[in-house]
């Protein structure tokens, strides 16, 4: 047991030392690290609902060509 508090106690002690090193070594400020990932969630979400649009119109597509006959479904 005095084995694991040790561990532990290591385990949280590097954490603490990284996160500081993290934040004290960081190129931009909390403000501007959370713009960033905030543009790029945005971009990513813009990405998305554009993919889901462009297969959309594709179904659609093949399932009006299905109506007409234009394609055989096995």
């Amino acid at each position: 047991m005095k084995r694991f508090i040790s561990f532990l106690s290591g385990v949280l002690s590097g954490a603490v030392v990284g996160a500081t090193v993290a934040i004290l070594i960081a190129p931009a400020s909390g403000k501007e690290m959370i713009g960033d990932i905030q543009g790029r969630a945005d971009q990513l979400v813009d990405d998305l609902k554009l993919t889901v649009e462009r297969e959309r119109q594709r179904l659609e597509a093949e399932l009006a060509s299905l109506k007409r006959g234009e394609i055989q479904v096995s």
